[in-house]
């Protein structure tokens, strides 16, 4: 049952990120009146999570995405952290490992390693007004969104975070 919800939790994040590459051609003149409310829909949720910048976008049939080129390296960096999950559930489950455990400070250390990207090329464009490009925004928050859903995933399939500290020779 864990493994299903991993992966029907993976199948929802990689429908949402398709979606939003999906929504501008969706959305334009010619479609169904249904169509056209969903693409909408989708604008206007994309407004609560994003700042929806048209220069930092990516374009898609003339329009630009529901969400910024940040934002979509998130989603897609969550869609393949979130399969890649599933993925290691399975070896595991073929290898007959016992539950997956992660140690807690390894999942702060992934977290920040993940990050580094985002935080540089965001701190790059504030502090040092590099113009950057959506590509390398979109790119650089790929590990981020995979990170993210992985751990989700793993949680969601089952996996444990441990948070027990480990003896040391003071104690």
């Amino acid at each position: 049952m864990q493994l299903v919800r991993s992966i029907a939790l993976s199948g929802i994040v990689t429908v949402w990120a398709a979606w939003l590459c999906a929504t501008p051609l969706v959305g334009q003149d010619g479609t169904s009146s249904t169509s056209r409310f969903l693409a909408a829909l989708t604008y206007r949720a994309g407004s609560f999570i994003c700042h929806q910048q048209t220069t930092r976008s990516f374009h898609v049939g003339g329009s630009p995405l529901p969400v910024c080129a940040r934002c979509i390296g998130l989603y897609g960096g969550a869609a393949a952290g979130a399969w890649a999950a599933v993925a290691w559930m399975l070896a595991s489950r073929r290898t007959r490992l016992p539950r997956i455990s992660i140690p807690l400070s390894s999942v702060r250390l992934s977290l920040l390693v993940a990050s580094l990207p985002t935080v540089i090329t965001w701190a790059a464009e504030q502090l040092a007004h590099w113009p950057g490009t959506n590509a390398a925004r979109s790119v650089s928050a790929l590990p981020l969104g995979a990170a993210v859903a992985a751990l989700v995933v793993l949680w969601a399939g089952g996996a444990a975070v441990d948070d027990t500290p480990r003896a040391s020779e003071v104690h």
